[in-house]
């Protein structure tokens, strides 16, 4: 997988693996995405929506426009799945990010519809606008 525009180097690349429409991530124990309690923060959960974003929209926007970095620009309708504080995510799991636009271009702007998956059960979904910049 190419990480060239990703602006983020360890321990903030997040994502583990590319997959078709989105990515994978698989928490590990001795990650340092973990807090304390051993789960992850749902704040780094929009983070990884993020960085799933710009590898799929990688291939068409960035190539296109010349850019040689993509960043996340917003966040809109973010929504934390009430099974999170029953049940927050932990090491062992896998989770499974499905990415799809939602509309066209704007300039250097795309918008996409973020989806984080554990076990199929939705646990963060957000609607994240990515600039390409150089």
């Amino acid at each position: 997988m190419s990480f060239e525009l990703l602006p983020h180097r360890h321990p903030f690349r997040l994502v583990d693996q590319r997959a078709d429409g989105g990515a994978v991530v698989r928490l590990t124990a001795g990650g340092p995405l973990l807090r304390g309690d051993r789960s992850l923060p749902p704040t780094y959960a929009i983070e990884i929506l993020a960085e799933a974003a710009i590898f799929l929209v990688r291939e068409t926007a960035a190539e296109a426009e010349g850019a040689t970095v993509m960043y996340l620009g917003g966040i809109s309708d973010a929504t934390i799945s009430p099974t999170l504080t029953t049940r927050p995510l932990v090491a062992g799991d896998s989770l499974d990010m499905r990415i799809e636009t939602t509309r066209s271009s704007f300039g250097r702007m795309r918008k996409l519809h973020g989806v984080m998956l554990r076990d199929g059960e939705p646990m963060v979904e957000a609607d994240l606008i990515l600039v390409a910049g150089s």
